[in-house]
């Protein structure tokens, strides 16, 4: 079963995902092998700096999109792609509500304009 995010989750990935370097980041460690780049390979990959990648990473971190591990003095940045799902769930979630929102509206506006041909009728 997928999990759920809560309020304070579900910001911390937005967040993350506000800025296009993380995005990019994310984007590069995803289609890694198996879901993992070392840091030298994602500095390349997204031009940024050894720091400016460090700082991008951290949001991306605690935003639980990634995780980070060591093999011997190499780094890797893992994709956690559960996490993005259930983002995309709850957003999935919203439009379904919102869409069933809109329908009820058209409904009733089909109503009023029907009523209203009924009393010029």
């Amino acid at each position: 079963m997928q999990r759920r995010l809560d309020e304070d989750e579900l910001d911390a990935v937005f967040a993350a995902l506000a800025h296009q370097g993380r995005r990019a980041a994310l984007r590069h460690i995803a289609d890694g092998d198996r879901g993992s780049l070392a840091m030298n390979q994602l500095a390349e990959a997204t031009g940024m700096s050894p720091q400016a990648l460090q700082k991008h990473l951290v949001s991306l971190e605690r935003a639980g999109l990634i995780e980070r591990s060591r093999e011997g003095r190499v780094t890797h940045a893992v994709a956690q792609p559960e996490v993005l799902a259930a983002a995309g769930d709850w957003i999935a979630d919203m439009s379904a509500y919102w869409n069933n929102q809109l329908d009820s509206l058209s409904d009733y506006i089909a109503t009023l304009g029907r009523r209203a041909e009924d009393k010029e009728s």
